[in-house]
């Protein structure tokens, strides 16, 4: 494990953000709405509070660019990266659960659209019947949604996916094939990649690498970064208060404009800048003096390691769930009212959803790194006949 992976309060992010999505939807498939309700201000905040997805996934680009743009940084740097090992790493890394999770997601949509096929989940206009097609399915499978396939079935969150594989070719293609330093050829093969890539994806695609860029810069800059909030003293916990304090407005002005899936807002860059803030300032790791918090911290790595699974897996178990508990088997817009029931439902249904998340993620990402590491060690057997061929001797043999 790297220094920067075994850090707990990035580890502690991770977990916050993909917690914050998986609430957000099930109070928005449990809870009535605002809209038509006249409910008070505690509740309003309470809903505010719970409306901030778009924000999380933000908070995860940048911390995505830190852990990954930063490996590419590190390979290059070193002279060890390889397009081949890389790309075998990050695909693997994402289909692991990625695969499962759509599945999934065909298993339940067809049960759903069988048992309540006039709800609003499942009706013939829904999501889960319209983008069901294979060919949705194959697309989503290769990182090609939204921009040219639809998002899979109910499984609304796999948007991101999307963004997040390009920016995995991005950022290499523009950090080993073109920056300063690399020869011509290899810029000459780069730039009609990355025009590709930009043009498949689109402009709003385009429009977040910004955010993923920021975490990976905060990995370039580290040891100096590291070293002026190391002379912070005791002025850093007040920084990292206020900064936080920050993020969640930033995500809450986001939420207020209308940032959402290819709408970025003002909002949304400053949730990504405060973020980024917030990442810096946690490069020293915390040292709490009490046990329990030390053992807290060092629990949620555990979450951390399953936030990939819970924010893929989530929203299908959530729709069909949602839809078997609402009135007319509706669904979206819940029937329950957020009074201490409600809430308590709520509660119960994202705490069971965090666990499955976990129990998921066994099942998936708890593989990753032995599979990554066979995967990459059969290509360099597949490399070394290739290296001795080019040796003088075995050009002289090929001739």
């Amino acid at each position: 494990m790297s220094p920067s992976s075994a850090n707990r309060a990035l580890n502690v992010m991770r977990a916050a953000a993909a917690i914050t999505v998986c609430v957000g939807h099930v109070r928005a498939y449990l809870l009535k709405p605002l809209e038509g309700n006249h409910f008070g201000a505690p509740t309003r905040v309470a809903y505010a509070l719970t409306s901030l997805g778009h924000g999380a996934v933000m908070v995860f680009f940048v911390l995505s660019g830190y852990f990954v743009g930063g490996s590419v940084l590190r390979d290059r740097a070193r002279g060890s990266f390889r397009w081949a090992d890389y790309l075998t790493a990050r695909t693997l890394r994402l289909w692991l659960v990625l695969a499962p999770a759509l599945l999934l997601t065909a298993l339940l949509d067809r049960i759903g659209r069988h048992a309540y096929p006039h709800s609003e989940m499942y009706g013939d206009t829904a999501r889960a019947v319209v983008n069901s097609g294979l060919g949705d399915m194959v697309g989503n499978l290769f990182f090609l949604q939204p921009h040219v396939v639809p998002v899979y079935g109910s499984n609304g969150p796999l948007w991101s996916l999307g963004y997040e594989y390009a920016y995995y070719l991005l950022f290499p293609l523009v950090v080993v094939g073109v920056a300063v330093g690399t020869g011509r050829a290899r810029r000459l093969a780069a730039v009609p990649v990355i025009v590709a890539v930009a043009l498949v994806t689109g402009p709003q695609v385009m429009a977040l690498f910004v955010t993923w860029v920021a975490g990976a810069l905060i990995a370039w800059k580290e040891p100096a970064l590291r070293a002026r909030v190391g002379r912070l003293g005791g002025l850093r916990n007040a920084a990292r208060v206020v900064t936080l304090s920050a993020l969640v407005g930033a995500m809450c002005l986001d939420k207020v404009l209308g940032g959402g899936v290819g709408h970025p807002t003002v909002g949304t860059y400053a949730t990504a800048v405060c973020t980024a803030a917030l990442v810096v300032l946690y490069l020293p790791d915390v040292r709490p003096r009490h046990a329990w918090v030390d053992s807290a911290l060092t629990g949620s790595g555990h979450l951390a390691e399953s936030s990939y699974s819970l924010y893929a897996y989530h929203l299908p178990v959530l729709a069909l769930f949602s839809t078997v508990l609402t009135p007319n088997g509706r669904a979206f817009t819940g029937s329950h009212r957020p009074d201490l029931t409600g809430w308590g439902l709520v509660l119960g249904v994202a705490l069971a959803l965090i666990a499955g998340g976990w129990l998921f993620a066994r099942g998936t990402e708890h593989y990753y790194k032995p599979l990554r590491d066979r995967a990459i060690s059969s290509l360099s057997g597949q490399r070394r006949p290739a290296r001795a061929a080019s040796s003088p001797g075995g050009r002289r043999a090929a001739r």
